[in-house]
Formats: C-alpha cells, sequence, structure tokens
C-alpha cells in the first residue's frame, strides 16, 4: 500500500515537472522570438538617433561658427536702406498734383468718348 501511494506520488511529480519542462520551454521560445523582433527594431531606432545626434551636432557647430552679429546688423542695414526707399517713394507719390491728375484724366475721356461712339463701343 505504501509502495503505491509511493509510486502515485512519482507518477505526479513526473506530469509536474513535464509540465515545468513545457512552461520552461514556452518561456525559452517566448523569450527568443520577442528578442529575435525587438534587437532589429532598437538597433534600427539606435541608428536613428545617432544619425539625429550627428545633425544636431553639425547644426550646432553652423550655429556656432555663424557671425550672428554681423548677420543681424546686415539685416538692419538692409531695412534701414528699405526704409529709405519706401520714403522717397512716399514723398514722389505725395508731390502729384492730384487735382492735376484728375484734369488730365477728365480731358482724356473727352477725347476717347467720342472716339468710342465712333467706333461703335
Amino acid at each position: 500500500m505504501e509502495q503505491e501511494t509511493s509510486i502515485n506520488y512519482m507518477k505526479k511529480q513526473y506530469r509536474l515537472m513535464k509540465l515545468i519542462a513545457v512552461m520552461v520551454g514556452g518561456i525559452f521560445l517566448t523569450t527568443a522570438l520577442s528578442a529575435a523582433v525587438l534587437v532589429p527594431k532598437a538597433s534600427n531606432a539606435l541608428e536613428q538617433a545617432d544619425d539625429v545626434l550627428g545633425d544636431l551636432a553639425e547644426v550646432t557647430r553652423g550655429l556656432r561658427e555663424a557671425d550672428l552679429p554681423g548677420l543681424v546688423s546686415d539685416m538692419d542695414g538692409l531695412v534701414s536702406e528699405s526704409g529709405k526707399g519706401i520714403q522717397e517713394a512716399l514723398e514722389k507719390l505725395n508731390s502729384v498734383d492730384i487735382d492735376k491728375l484728375n484734369e488730365a484724366i477728365g480731358d482724356l475721356q473727352a477725347i476717347v468718348e467720342p472716339l468710342a461712339r465712333f467706333f461703335g463701343r
């Protein structure tokens, strides 16, 4: 009797050992598949990060080498020159005699109107 219980106990242990072996195999397989999928993605992400850092270093170097005060003063000069040109244009527009311009337009209309009637327009 004691021997039967011992045999039953051993059978249960054997089944549990097989179950544990299957579970460990499943965990190993899952880990291997995850690694096979995630490692290339992580590698790709690291390569992209490396490219971005390289570009960032290049931009930083370019900004460091740029003559920002010189660019600002050049822009200031350009704005000043543009302002002078705009001021000159406004002065010329203000110097136009609007009354004479209206009179000239009226004279032109008086000449063109009979011609337009003559040609039927």
